[in-house]
C-alpha cells in the first residue's frame, strides 16, 4: 500500500484503514494488449513474470509479419468458437470474399493431442490448436517462402499462422481479437494499412453475423426444451470433428463456466438470449462493431469528418472563382481539371467512410 499524497504523521492511519486498500492484480503487456490474472492470490512465475497468455508462435516471431483485429459479434461466445473451429464453413458462409461454395469438398479432421487442461489439437487440411475455453489457434503450410532471410528450417515452407481469443462479453454477444502471421511477404504485411486490413476482415466477419445470430436461438431454444445440440442435429462428416469435440466439452463444462464465478452468465447453464436483432443495419454495423474500438479505424473516420469539410470549402472557392474572376481560358480548364480530381478524391473518401461503417452482404449476388 502507498497513498503519497498524505503527510508523514497521517500516514500510517491512512494506510490502517481497510478503505483505503484495493485488491492487487498480477498484469502483463503482450501482442498490444494488457493481460490481467483475476486470481487475487496469483504470483510471478520462476522468471518473474506474472502469469498470462501462452506464447504464441507467429505473433511473437521476428520471422514473421503479423497484423491484427478485433470486433464485437452479435452471436454468443459458444457458437463463435463453434464458428472458428469449423474449417468446412468457409466455403459457404464466405463465398466471394475468402471462399467459393463450388469449392466445396470434404475436410478429414482427426484429434491427434488432447490438452491437460481442456481443448486437442485437430490435424487435416491445417492444424488447428483448441485450448479450452476461448484460444483457437490454425496453423497452415504450403509451398517455399521465398525468403532469404527465413532460417533454412523454415525456408522451403510459406507458414500461416490465425490466432483468436474468443472473448464473452454478455449472453448473446462475444468479441473475436485475432491475430494473422506470415513468414512471407512480411514487407507487405508492414506496408498495408491497417484501416484497409481491417475492411478487408470485417467483410469475412459480415458473410456468417446474420444466420449465426438467427442459428443460435434455434439452439438455444432446443437446449431450454432439454434438447442438447449433439442430439438435434446431425454432424456426421469427419470436417464436424471440432464442433463434436467443442459441443461435448461444452456440455460437460457449461455449468461451471457459465453458471459460476462472481459475474453468474449464466447461473443454469444456459445462456438467455437477448432479443433477436431483425435488422441488418444493425447487425452488419461496422462502427459501433469495430471501429470505435479500433484506434487505426477511428482516427481515419475523423479524419475523413474533417476532410469532408474541407472538399465543401475546396469546391466552393473553385465555383466562386470560375463564376467572378476574370481567368483565361486556359485558367478555367485547369480549374474544371482540379474540380474533377478534388470530386474523384472525394468520392474515394466516402467509399472508404461506407466500407468502414456499413456495407451489407448479399449471399445471393456474391
Amino acid at each position: 500500500k502507498a497513498i503519497p499524497q498524505v503527510e508523514e504523521e497521517m500516514r500510517e492511519r491512512a494506510l490502517g484503514n481497510p478503505k483505503s486498500g484495493v485488491a492487487r492484480f498480477l498484469s502483463v503487456e503482450r501482442f498490444g494488449m494488457v493481460w490481467v490474472c483475476p486470481d487475487r492470490n496469483a504470483e510471478v512465475g520462476e522468471l518473474g513474470e506474472p502469469p498470462g497468455p501462452p506464447v504464441l508462435e507467429g505473433p511473437e516471431s521476428k520471422e514473421f509479419g503479423t497484423s491484427s483485429v478485433q470486433r464485437d459479434l452479435f452471436y454468443d461466445h459458444s457458437t463463435l468458437v463453434e464458428n472458428v473451429i469449423d474449417p468446412s464453413h468457409v466455403p459457404f458462409a464466405h463465398h466471394g470474399v475468402q471462399g467459393n461454395r463450388k469449392r466445396g469438398a470434404p475436410i478429414p479432421l482427426e484429434v491427434v493431442k488432447e490438452h491437460e487442461k481442456g481443448g486437442f489439437i485437430l490435424k487435416g487440411m491445417a492444424e488447428i490448436d483448441f485450448r479450452s475455453p476461448c484460444q483457437i489457434g490454425y496453423r497452415l503450410e504450403f509451398g517455399s517462402s521465398g525468403d532469404r532471410k527465413a532460417s533454412d528450417a523454415k525456408k522451403t515452407k510459406k507458414i500461416v499462422y490465425l490466432w483468436s481469443y474468443l472473448v464473452p462479453t454478455s449472453p448473446g454477444r462475444s468479441r473475436l481479437i485475432a491475430f494473422f502471421s506470415v513468414n512471407f511477404a512480411r514487407g507487405l504485411t508492414s506496408r498495408v494499412p491497417r484501416f484497409l486490413d481491417h475492411i478487408h476482415r470485417n467483410d469475412v466477419l459480415d458473410g456468417d453475423m446474420v444466420f449465426l445470430h438467427k442459428q443460435e436461438r434455434v439452439v438455444n431454444a432446443r437446449a431450454h426444451a432439454g434438447i442438447d445440440v449433439l442430439d438435434a442435429f446431425v454432424m456426421p462428416a469427419k470436417a464436424d470433428t471440432g464442433v463434436v469435440r467443442w459441443r461435448r466439452w461444452f456440455r460437460n463444462n457449461r455449468l461451471r463456466w457459465l453458471g459460476e464465478g462472481t459475474v453468474k452468465y449464466a447461473p443454469d447453464g444456459i445462456v438467455e438470449m437477448p432479443e433477436e436483432i431483425r435488422d441488418s443495419r444493425v447487425l452488419l454495423d461496422r462502427k459501433t462493431s469495430h471501429a470505435d474500438i479500433c484506434a487505426s479505424c477511428s482516427l481515419v473516420l475523423r479524419r475523413i469528418e474533417k476532410l469532408k469539410k474541407v472538399v465543401f470549402w475546396v469546391l466552393a472557392g473553385m465555383a466562386l472563382a470560375a463564376a467572378l474572376a476574370p481567368l483565361t481560358a486556359a485558367a478555367k480548364a485547369g480549374l474544371g481539371v482540379g474540380a474533377v480530381a478534388v470530386l474523384v478524391a472525394r468520392e474515394v473518401m466516402l467509399e472508404i467512410e461506407r466500407r468502414m461503417t456499413y456495407t451489407g452482404y448479399d449471399h445471393a449476388t456474391r
